[in-house]
């Protein structure tokens, strides 16, 4: 699985220094130190963006890794791995959850040698490793060690009240909440060998189900590294959503307007920028909602936030 980016309140599906192995709860074996460390060379070797640029975590004992993306929004990476990983965003209608391959054999998460990134040995020749990103996205590697490998990755996606998957022409597969209002889209996969090259892999969807298939065979340079990006998020703000944001720009647009003086304030207290309060504004009047989507080109210099007055 790969990328997920969430927007605070607003979703998808990862530097090496080193980290204390005493974290709270994390699997503390050597052999599983060991696994956690090979698989994190095996992902640096070939893609060392998706283990760069982590944010800031903790963990407690149920909790491997617990990071706070903006204000609002909490990336749960479990010990176990059973639990799958969960993203909160307080005010949206349909917090997800992203189960992770073969959790039900899978050992306890183990701290590896980068700061913020664990893994799970699959104990069938394969390890997954995700990490979030400081700008909010989810990256779920899949690293496979031989030819005897699995070659099928199953990720359940879930919301509160049920999703829907859908695969596309372009390999991508779109996934949203059953009311439409909490979205992301999962970018089209890809997977390398240890030399680097290619490896061909595509998506099945299956209900709730995204599974990545990966076509190694034994001439495959290993360990391969296997991974897609979940790139563009949205979320729906209610009628009592956009009431509220509608009522606070009122409120500090007040005070800035009648207080000279105070632009470095107006910075602090005019939240969401010219865009969103324009969406905003034409919402209230038009007795709309305003749909928030995020479009991650895979630089920080071309993301970008786009807002649209819906129905």
């Amino acid at each position: 699985m790969g990328r997920c980016r969430y927007l605070p309140n607003a979703v998808a599906f990862v530097g090496a220094v080193l980290i204390s192995s005493g974290l709270t709860g994390f699997a503390s074996t050597d052999a599983a130190a060991m696994n956690a460390a090979d698989a994190v060379a095996a992902i640096q070797n070939v893609a060392p963006e998706a283990v760069s640029d982590v944010a800031a975590a903790t963990s407690d004992p149920d909790t491997a890794v617990k990071a706070k993306i903006g204000h609002e929004t909490t990336v749960s990476v479990p010990v176990d791995a059973v639990e799958g990983i969960r993203v909160d965003a307080p005010g949206a209608p349909a917090d997800m959850t992203i189960g992770l391959p073969f959790a039900d054999q899978a050992a306890r998460a183990a701290a590896s040698p980068a700061v913020g990134v664990i893994a799970y040995d699959n104990f069938n020749g394969s390890s997954t490793v995700p990490v979030t990103h400081r700008d909010g996205t989810i990256q779920i590697t899949t690293v496979i060690e031989n030819e005897n490998s699995p070659t099928r990755y199953d990720y359940i996606i879930g919301f509160r009240g049920g999703q829907g998957l859908t695969l596309k022409d372009n390999g991508a597969v779109s996934v949203s909440s059953s009311d439409g209002s909490y979205r992301a889209e999962v970018a089209t996969p890809w997977a390398k060998d240890a030399n680097g090259h290619a490896v061909p892999t595509h998506y099945e969807v299956h209900g709730s189900t995204l599974t990545q298939i990966v076509e190694f065979d034994a001439e495959t340079a290993f360990p391969v590294v296997a991974d897609p990006s979940v790139i563009t998020t949205t979320y729906t703000y209610s009628r009592a959503d956009v009431e509220r944001m509608w009522n606070t720009y009122q409120f500090y647009g007040t005070i800035c307007n009648v207080i000279p003086g105070l632009n470095y304030m107006v910075s602090l207290l005019c939240p969401g920028g010219a865009r969103l309060q324009d969406a905003v504004n034409s919402a209230h009047y038009q007795a709309k909602r305003v749909r928030a989507s995020f479009y991650n080109c895979g630089f920080t210099y071309c993301n970008y936030y786009e807002y649209k007055v819906v129905s």
